[in-house]
């Protein structure tokens, strides 16, 4: 049985239309190791989660406010299912507005991988595009 971690990494990975695969070579691990994280039987460092928060271009916080839902009291739980209903209703709406096309597997591979670079390096990436362009 998936543990709560796993559940909460699997619909984030889902949602974000990625395959196990895909995943585990942007953090440059086996397929399998990452399948271990989303069954339960192994839990990903903090390091990990915080690569797999820019993957699923979500915060880390966020990532983790699905584990702590359960142990919060009510009226944190609560507000914090508000917060996330009003969030969930914004993106929802922009995703409709910002998706122009479905992404192939190679341009979400670049994605993750632009993802996963420092501010300075997304900075210096897009410039270099920009002067490839300019040709």
């Amino acid at each position: 049985m998936p543990s709560k971690l796993g559940a909460i990494l699997r619909r984030f990975r889902e949602n974000c239309e990625l395959t196990q695969l895909q995943v585990a070579n942007a953090l440059q691990i086996d397929r399998s190791t990452y399948t271990c994280y989303e069954t339960g039987k192994t839990a990903p460092s903090i390091s990990t989660l915080l690569q797999l928060s820019k993957i699923f271009n979500t915060s880390y916080s966020e990532l983790l406010e699905e584990l702590d839902a359960d142990t919060a009291s009510v009226a944190v739980a609560d507000a914090i299912t508000e917060r996330r209903s009003k969030s969930e209703a914004i993106v929802s709406s922009r995703s409709l507005q910002e998706k122009i096309y479905d992404l192939s597997h190679i341009e979400k591979d670049l994605l993750i991988r632009f993802r996963l670079l420092s501010n300075k390096e997304k900075e210096e990436f897009i410039q270099s595009l920009l002067s490839k362009s300019n040709l």
